[in-house]
C-alpha cells in the first residue's frame, strides 16, 4: 500500500513533513479547544519574529493554551478517552511504530513512527475520522469532533526524540492534572501499555 508520501508540504497555514520511516511528533486537538479569536491573538504576537521561527512559538504558546483546558475537554471522559486509545494503539504495528501518547482533556500528543509506504496525512486522518464519528455517536453530537489540522514535528535525532517521549510522558504533570506520569491512565506510561 503506498500512500503517496509527500514530503515536506504545506496544510492551511501548518508545514508538514510526512517523511516515510521517520519518528514524528504529534498533536492534534478538539475541534472547541482553540478559539479561532485566541489563535489569531496568538499570531498576532508572532509577527516580530523571522517567518522560519514564527510555526515552532506558534506551536509552544498553542501548547500552554490547551493545557490550560479550554472547550468541553471531551476527553476527560473515560468512555471518549477510551474510544481515542483505541484508535491509538490498534494502528501499532499495523501502519505504525506507537512509541510513547498521552489523551489530554482536549488534546492529544502521540509519538510514532509510520511504517514504510504508510504516509502521516493518511495515519493521522484514520485516527481523527474513526475516532471522530465514534465520540460522535457517543455525544449523540454531529459535526467536527477534531481540529481540522494538526501539529507534526520529526525527531532529528536520538536526543530530540528522548526530548518528545519525555514531554509527552511528563505533559500531564505539566498542566497539574496529576502528579506522576504513571499516575495518568490516559497515557502510554500510567494505562500499562507497553511498546
Amino acid at each position: 500500500m503506498n500512500d503517496q508520501l509527500k514530503g515536506w508540504y504545506k496544510s492551511g497555514r501548518l508545514p508538514h513533513f510526512d517523511g516515510g520511516e521517520v519518528a514524528q511528533f504529534l498533536t492534534f486537538r478538539l475541534e472547541d479547544s482553540l478559539p479561532a479569536e485566541v489563535l489569531d491573538n496568538l499570531r498576532s504576537h508572532l509577527d516580530f519574529l523571522p517567518e522560519d521561527k514564527r510555526a515552532a512559538c506558534l506551536r509552544r504558546n498553542c501548547e500552554r493554551v490547551l493545557d490550560k483546558g479550554l472547550g468541553a475537554c471531551w476527553l476527560n471522559r473515560r468512555d471518549i478517552a477510551k474510544v481515542v486509545q483505541d484508535c491509538i494503539t490498534f494502528g501499532h504495528r499495523k501502519s505504525y511504530v506507537l512509541h510513547s501518547w498521552a489523551i489530554m482533556p482536549n488534546h492529544v500528543h502521540l509519538l510514532l513512527t509510520p511504517m514504510k509506504t504508510h504516509s502521516l496525512p493518511v495515519i493521522v486522518k484514520s485516527i481523527k475520522s474513526y475516532s471522530g464519528k465514534m465520540c460522535n455517536r457517543i455525544l449523540d453530537v454531529n459535526g467536527a469532533f477534531w481540529q481540522e489540522n494538526y501539529f507534526d514535528r520529526f525527531a532529528r535525532n536520538a536526543r530530540h526524540y528522548e526530548a518528545i517521549k519525555s514531554y509527552i510522558e511528563w505533559n500531564p504533570v505539566a498542566a497539574k492534572l496529576c502528579g506522576q506520569p504513571a499516575d495518568w491512565k490516559m497515557g502510554s506510561i500510567g494505562s500499562g501499555w507497553l511498546e
